[in-house]
């Protein structure tokens, strides 16, 4: 798992100014991205979304954090990887 989070993130800074090639990698997290958050180094890949996406690109992240339980936020700011991806969503 550490390689393939490694190798995203390399891949995700390789077409960072490449908006479709971002876009079409983000794409494949539409849904996982609470799981990716609370995964030992799948939060590493949502920072690095964070990170190198324009802010109207982070909304499928957003629609996932929002649409989720009243308290999925919370929980996820409490967590031990998932915060630090809360984190960044407030840096």
């Amino acid at each position: 798992l550490a390689d393939g989070s490694r190798t995203v993130q390399a891949t995700l800074d390789s077409v960072r100014a490449d908006r479709n090639e971002r876009t079409a990698l983000t794409r494949e997290l539409v849904g996982h991205v609470h799981q990716a958050m609370k995964c030992k180094h799948g939060n590493f890949v949502i920072q690095k979304c964070i990170e190198i996406l324009d802010p109207v690109e982070l909304d499928f992240v957003f629609e996932e954090l929002l649409g989720g339980s009243a308290h999925l936020v919370t929980q996820l700011s409490r967590h031990r990887y998932a915060f630090r991806s809360i984190r960044a969503l407030l840096e």
